[in-house]
């Protein structure tokens, strides 16, 4: 690529793109046995599907450091690989360099270089923890590429990020047996949208804040940002940039405890903005209390379900509610709820139209999502059921296991005879064969059969060449300072939830005795002991955002600079309601948001991340003794 402009340069691959059209897909790299430039095979606009360099009749040796004259249309310029400046930016971070920033002694570093080098084989796994530090998604990237370094790929090694393996064939559910295309809403940029989130991060971080992580001082970016957002979000039926419905104000929802997992001042915001909620649930959540219509649901084991999660494990399990279950009150599963409002959507239509005859009453338009250009109400609950087939939980169950190619043979009979669980085949392998006997590893068809992965250059790919990428330092593997305050001496650690599954089972009066009863927060015994605060002690934690009343935990293991407090705790486990996250001020961060490059196509699999350890406080004795 151009040195002064560092942006790749495609133009001699012209002749080996698939087409036209995508010729700006085809990669070059320096031959060192020709000495010529030449075209990658296996891009995304190559003519070429294979990575295989000797499988093509301009097999090549590319140079990975170098710089050259290459010659344009319009001049020439000097070029140098990508993985070049790779090298150049990892330079940047010597173990010697980061110590001070780290607190990790060069050696260690060193002797786990030498680890990942020696093992036979090495897996690397990226959870929850990196990833919402506000720049932890190039720490995760940083260490993704690791993989392509080590060679670690197939029965050597590879990537843990939960989404090695898929399973596939619901869209006849989702899409109506492809009558609809589903509507796409940005989970997280949906939820800080909704959520007022621009109003926070003026009161929770300062201009250095955001000049340590992003280079800009707070106005400009968090401007750059929204503008970004605006320009892109399109309406509610565009299927493009970053939707998130702003215009909604009627909500269904099941089994989301918005209200205990969003940050800042989300549900004032939420609740000044939505005209209408009904909510439907197994308990009776924060969330839940303030719905207009609280629909009842049967539990975990009232209802048919098939629980899967492919990337955590490779198992499906079938819940059958026990024979002759009467069920409790008014509660009945999703599926009952959602059909028996579909029935009553149609039965309003069909009665609005009869008094009005006019057939707006009975067609909704939705030209991109509706394959007829609209929804025909009067033929709602036949074409929600699939024509009858699909009224119930066991019918959905049943649906699933009969076109989810990956469940196959199994179904809900040989599922309650082996004990209620089946194992998914050898096609829910994601870049390699989920084999039955081994364990799972990641990308053995692009090591052995040279398939190309699921990047514009077909490759493990070093180089983002996006603009606001560049301009962010960020278009090599590269790690910036998080978007923590400094106002405050402690950073704000919220881990899972050792004795809950999120929210739920939080309020278990039995799990609740092995966890002090109500919210608490650990902290380090010698931090604790300079602010006069004993184990047991009612404590306050605050910062500019808000304050919350916990029981103080003392434990030696939490830093000297930390509090670390188990998320799922519902906000009306506080005093006054108020929780924890009202103290979390977030920012999306613009790399996140960014779409229309190779890859990163703003969707399911690109998208905002929620942040939550960029929060700092102070905490203080509030007086009181509980817990003891």
């Amino acid at each position: 690529m151009d040195l002064a402009d560092p942006r790749f340069d495609r133009a001699s691959a012209e002749r080996f793109a698939a087409d036209e059209a995508r010729r700006h897909d085809v990669f070059v790299a320096f031959d060192r046995r020709s000495g010529k430039f030449t075209a990658l095979p296996g891009c995304e606009g190559s003519s070429v599907d294979t990575l295989r360099l000797d499988d093509i009749d301009w097999s090549i040796d590319p140079a990975l450091s170098g710089t050259w004259r290459m010659k344009l249309r319009d001049g020439t310029v000097e070029v140098t690989p990508a993985f070049a400046l790779f090298a150049r930016e990892l330079a940047r971070f010597a173990p010697e360099k980061v110590r001070a920033l780290t607190g990790v002694h060069p050696s260690i570093v060193d002797t786990l270089a030498r680890d990942l080098t020696r093992a036979k084989v090495a897996v690397l796994t990226l959870g929850f923890a990196i990833g919402k530090h506000f720049n932890g998604m190039l720490s995760q990237r940083a260490i993704a590429s690791l993989a392509a370094f080590l060679g670690r790929l197939g029965p050597e090694g590879g990537l843990n990020t939960e989404n090695e393996w898929s399973i596939g064939g619901l869209g006849g559910l989702s899409g109506f047996e492809g009558r609809y295309t589903h509507r796409f809403a940005s989970g997280f940029v949906s939820e800080f949208m909704m959520g007022d989130g621009f109003a926070s991060p003026e009161r929770a971080f300062d201009d250095a804040d955001f000049r340590r992580a992003t280079g800009k001082d707070e106005a400009r970016y968090v401007k750059e940002v929204s503008e970004l957002v605006a320009r892109t979000e399109g309406d509610a039926g565009e299927k493009r940039g970053k939707p998130w419905w702003k215009e909604t104000d009627t909500f269904l929802l099941f089994a989301d405890a918005r209200f205990r997992r969003n940050k800042g001042r989300y549900r004032e915001a939420f609740l000044e903005h939505a005209r209408f909620v009904a909510y439907g649930d197994t308990r009776m959540s924060d969330f839940a209390t303030y719905a207009d219509v609280l629909l009842p649901c049967t539990s975990a084991y009232e209802a048919w379900d098939l629980r899967t999660n492919p990337g955590y494990h490779r198992f499906a399990n079938l819940a059958v509610p026990p024979a002759n279950l009467t069920p409790i009150g008014e509660a009945k599963s999703e599926w009952e709820i959602a059909t028996l409002i579909a029935e009553k959507l149609q039965a309003l239509a069909l009665a609005r139209y009869e008094r009005t005859k006019d057939e707006r009453s009975l067609r909704i338009p939705d030209p991109t999502h509706a394959q007829a250009g609209f929804h025909p109400l009067d033929r709602l609950v036949e074409e929600f059921t699939l024509g009858g087939k699909l009224r119930t939980d066991r019918d959905a169950v049943e649906y699933a296991l009969e076109h989810v190619e990956q469940f196959r043979p199994e179904t809900a009979r040989t599922m309650v005879e082996r004990g209620g669980f089946l194992v998914l085949n050898d096609k829910a392998g994601k870049s390699s064969p989920l084999y039955p006997d081994r364990p799972y590893s990641t990308f053995e068809n692009n090591l052995h059969l040279n398939q190309r992965f699921e990047t514009v250059s077909g490759r493990l790919t070093f180089y983002v060449d996006d603009p606001a990428w560049i301009a962010a330092g960020a278009h090599v593997p590269t790690a910036h300072e998080p978007l923590a305050s400094r106002r405050r001496p402690f950073l704000l650690m919220t881990p899972h939830a050792r004795w809950s599954i999120h929210s739920t089972y939080k309020v278990s009066p039995l799990l609740l005795r092995l966890q002090r009863g109500r919210p608490c927060a650990m902290l380090n015994p010698a931090a604790a002991a300079r602010r006069g605060i004993a184990d047991g002690d009612e404590i306050r934690i605050f910062n500019e955002l808000g304050e919350a009343i916990l029981v103080a935990k003392l434990a030696a293991t939490v830093p000297p600079d930390a509090i670390v407090l188990e998320h799922g705790w519902e906000p009306f486990m506080y005093r006054g309601k108020n929780g924890h996250n009202a103290l979390v001020g977030d920012m999306l961060n613009l790399l996140e948001v960014t779409d229309g490059w190779g890859h990163l196509r703003f969707g399911t699999a690109w998208d905002g991340n929620q942040h939550a350890y960029d929060a700092t406080v102070d905490v203080a004795k509030a007086g009181g003794v509980a817990g003891r």
